[in-house]
């Protein structure tokens, strides 16, 4: 990834991350599908630095995939005496990862779409609290 991209869109699909964004020099609009190596975090007696909202104290648990991350969690979900930290929305901890700090972007090379969809109403339309 160059220093000059910038991202318009990013999203997870089948253990990779996808994302859309432009060159901030030459505006060529790209899409990209990348691996992203995923992170958890869960309870440690030692102290790593890392602690909950709560204060209890983490240790990092590391993944080479977004598809491993979400296997383990999957599998240890259930398990009563292992509380699993962290946001498995992964497409955020590549964005973090990626893009430290503010990102720089330009409305000219930013795509806006709306879509506006007519359906039929042959009974008129139900009120907001129905």
């Amino acid at each position: 990834m160059s220093k000059n991209e910038v991202y318009t869109n990013v999203s997870t699909s089948r253990g990779k991350v996808l994302y859309r964004g432009y060159d901030a020099k030459t505006g060529i609009r790209f899409q990209r599908r990348v691996n992203h190596p995923a992170r958890l975090w869960i309870e440690s007696d030692v102290e790593t630095g890392w602690k909950s909202l709560d204060g209890t104290s983490l240790t990092t648990k590391a993944f080479s995939t977004i598809s491993e991350a979400k296997k383990w969690k999957k599998q240890y979900t259930d398990v009563s005496n292992l509380n699993i930290y962290g946001n498995s929305n992964f497409e955020y901890q590549w964005i973090y990862d990626n893009f430290p700090g503010d990102v720089e972007w330009d409305m000219k090379n930013i795509l806006i779409a709306n879509i506006d969809i007519e359906v039929d109403s042959n009974e008129g339309f139900p009120e907001p609290i129905d």
